[in-house]
């Protein structure tokens, strides 16, 4: 049995194994971290530290990437796992998490739309453009009346 010391300084949200070989146990807790622990010898050999708790973990079967889910969000963020691409060599046991801030969108992306918007954006399209054709034609229609009425006056100027 294997005991891991100081997982949490508040309640723990998630855990999982890392995938295929089951080797690490990664935790996240409302003290907005995410440790990541060595099951053969229950030692701490990661800790990131986030602006918002994580409150779901968890690996994919590949093991290539580790998703998480954080308070206040309602993405998936994918981190890929750097020991799926090479070899790492556990130096020391960190005494202080890594700080990491989420990927933030861009902010012409920072429009917050309800499931609503989405299947009425269509509709609302269509409306527009009908709305644009129509004072497209009226201004061609203007603009063919205009040119008719000075070609009138040029004519009755001429005579």
């Amino acid at each position: 049995m294997r005991t891991f010391e100081q997982v949490a300084a508040n309640k723990i949200t998630d855990l999982c194994f890392s995938q295929p070989d089951c080797k690490w146990l990664i935790s996240s807790s409302l003290d907005k971290s995410l440790k990541v622990f060595d099951i053969l010898t229950g030692s701490l050999i990661d800790w990131i530290q986030f602006k918002n708790a994580p409150m779901s973990i968890d690996f994919s079967l590949s093991g290539e990437f580790l998703a998480t889910a954080h308070v206040g969000s309602k993405a998936v963020f994918l981190w890929s796992s750097k020991a799926f691409f090479q070899n790492v060599v556990i130096q020391k046991v960190p005494t202080k998490p890594v700080m990491i801030d989420l990927p933030a969108l861009a902010s012409s992306e920072k429009v917050k739309q309800s499931h609503k918007d989405f299947y009425l954006q269509d509709k609302l399209d269509a409306a527009e453009a009908e709305k644009n054709k129509e004072e497209i034609t009226q201004t061609l229609i203007e603009a063919k009346f205009a040119k008719t009425d000075a070609q009138k006056q040029g004519v009755e100027a001429a005579q």
